[in-house]
């Protein structure tokens, strides 16, 4: 088993940690700049 397999769900467990533990929306992207995902209400208007 590769540190590299549970990569997602390791983001997922630190996105709601900065979620809910701070109020923060994390924001991710993938390599060429296209939104990957985020916790923000407002993601489309931003």
């Amino acid at each position: 088993m590769s540190v590299f397999d549970c990569v997602e769900e390791r983001l997922l467990l630190c996105t709601g940690i900065a979620y809910h533990g701070y109020g923060l929306w994390p924001w991710y992207f993938s390599g060429s700049g296209e939104l990957f995902y985020t916790t923000c209400p407002y993601k489309k208007e931003l």
